[in-house]
């Protein structure tokens, strides 16, 4: 069990990088798939991937998700609303309704996959998160700029030990867990290279008060090849550079992600 909830870890953390880079798409496909910014997939459209959710488009304005692996460790489910299309300007919102305490108590342990001491004893949390999302984007539709702003709160329904998951990329985003709320605020870019390669590259900086002047700022970029309309293949890298409790570090790793889609 211990590499089993290793890997569902190491799952989380990819997952957590793809829910905030901004994935590219293909010329052909241009709203297929979901790239990171305020457009939503079109009706109809199934997507899923390795690192990702699995999203589904109701309709033209609204998707929703979950990753269905993640739901073991971390059960959650999150929806994006687009609430303005006018032109090269879109603005949506994103919300996520999410239950850290399974994950905590997961991590509570001696060894591998343990972020926390064996004998925690884990709040009962339900963490809301939103993000606003506003996007530009060229006349082709081959370039998009995205501006997002977010808040995640995460209220305690039972008190417990205080628990902080220093754990490299994983820290900003349960920052809520540790201080009840945190914000963040991000930058994206996403351009079309050819008819099957798009690049993309993001840039994000979270508010951490678990420590004086905390922050987490984090960037990266990926190269997407999309063949078709159904299958996709990122390669890129995360950095992320920021206070943590045991003082300023900064750590790297490299991303693969595999896409899957149908219908749209």
């Amino acid at each position: 069990m211990r590499w089993t909830h290793l890997f569902a870890l190491m799952l989380l953390a990819a997952s957590s990088l793809a829910a905030s880079a901004a994935r590219a798409q293909a010329p052909a496909d241009a709203h297929l798939w979901s790239n990171g910014s305020a457009l939503t997939l079109p009706e109809g459209r199934v997507e899923g991937g390795l690192s990702h959710a699995t999203r589904w488009g109701v309709d033209d304005n609204i998707e929703v998700g979950a990753h269905p692996l993640l739901e073991l460790i971390l059960p959650h489910v999150e929806a994006k609303v687009r609430w303005l299309h006018r032109g090269a300007f879109t603005l949506s919102t994103w919300h996520r309704v999410s239950y850290p305490t399974r994950l905590l108590n997961v991590v509570s342990r001696e060894g591998t996959a343990g972020l926390l001491p064996a004998n925690t004893l884990a709040p009962i949390v339900v963490g809301f998160d939103t993000s606003f999302f506003a996007t530009l984007s060229s006349p082709n539709e081959r370039f998009h700029g995205t501006l997002e702003l977010g808040l995640s709160l995460a209220p305690r329904l039972r008190r417990g030990d205080s628990v902080v998951l220093d754990f490299p990329f994983l820290y900003s985003r349960f920052a809520a867990v540790s201080s009840f709320g945190s914000t963040y605020a991000g930058l994206a870019f996403t351009g079309v290279l050819s008819d099957h390669f798009s690049l993309s590259a993001d840039l994000r900086f979270t508010n951490v008060d678990v420590v004086p002047h905390g922050y987490i700022l984090e960037e990266g970029a990926s190269l997407t090849w999309y063949p078709t309309k159904h299958f996709g293949l990122a390669l890129g890298y995360r950095v992320a550079h920021g206070r943590y409790p045991v003082g300023v570090r900064t750590h790297w790793m490299p991303t693969i992600d595999l896409s899957f889609g149908s219908g749209g």
